[in-house]
């Protein structure tokens, strides 16, 4: 069961990046840069390949203009619908 709860955290932290990634209007190079990210590791991010960190995550909030409690209620909400 704790196996399939962490695939759908994985899955839903891909899924909400590149969400929000949409509605904040940028690539994945400019995300990147902005978070101070490797763009290889960010599109890992979004590929569900590579798990960012809480620093990491904090810092693509701070890159998509929202809060670091914003972006894990949305990873958060899309884990529970899965």
């Amino acid at each position: 069961m704790e196996q399939e709860a962490t695939a759908r955290w994985e899955a839903a932290v891909a899924d909400t990046l590149c969400a929000e990634r949409g509605i904040a209007k940028l690539n994945q190079v400019e995300a990147a840069r902005r978070a101070g990210i490797a763009r290889t590791s960010y599109r890992l991010y979004e590929q569900g390949e590579r798990q960012p960190d809480a620093v990491q995550l904090a810092a693509i909030a701070e890159a998509f203009g929202i809060s670091f409690a914003h972006l894990l209620g949305e990873i958060d909400r899309r884990a529970q619908a899965q």
